[in-house]
């Protein structure tokens, strides 16, 4: 398994330090976001020892983050729009000089963002056998006094819909889990 970098083109083994790779019956996905050269680095899918480059939705990072047996690959990527609250800018990228994450779902060779509950962000990518996807979206885009971040809550994206799982009255919530039974467990 391997993760690539735009500027050089090269894949990075796995061996390298991966930090997710996520297995389903029959291919695997890869993001290895420890690799930290001037360049982009892009979820890749392993599948009949091909790799398949997932790209972003246009910014510089990807994280592929579940993969089911339908072919289906749901994680998280930057786009191009400026963002200081950015999720994998603050908490991965260790920077506030980064753009917009959203999650994506990725099926029939094309990614598709899955939007947000009306804040800039959403972060994710637990995804089941039936196609659905957890993750956590900010629902505006005001840091919280609490956390320094927009409040956010659990969704679900199930047949094109986002439903707001809410929150037990806190301003950052997020799903631990995803069953194939729709179950979503909060933290």
């Amino acid at each position: 398994m391997s993760a690539r970098s735009r500027t050089s083109g090269r894949y990075i083994p796995a061996s390298r330090g991966p930090w997710w790779r996520s297995l389903s019956g029959h291919a695997c996905t890869h993001c290895s976001p420890r690799i930290r050269a001037p360049a982009t680095l892009e979820s890749v899918l392993w599948k009949n020892g091909r790799i398949k480059d997932l790209g972003t939705l246009g910014g510089s990072y990807s994280l592929a983050l579940g993969i089911n047996n339908r072919d289906q690959i749901a994680g998280s990527a930057l786009n191009r729009i400026p963002d200081p609250l950015s999720f994998l800018g603050l908490l991965f990228l260790d920077s506030s000089n980064s753009t917009q994450t959203r999650v994506f779902l990725w099926e029939d060779e094309r990614k598709r963002d899955l939007g947000t509950l009306g804040g800039p962000d959403a972060f994710g990518g637990l995804l089941n056998e039936r196609g659905e996807v957890s993750g956590l979206s900010y629902t505006n885009s005001t840091p919280s006094p609490t956390t320094g971040l927009p409040t956010s809550h659990p969704v679900l994206w199930r047949d094109g819909q986002m439903i707001d799982l809410g929150t037990l009255g806190g301003t950052f919530a997020g799903p631990a889990a995803l069953n194939n039974r729709s179950k979503r467990y909060r933290r």
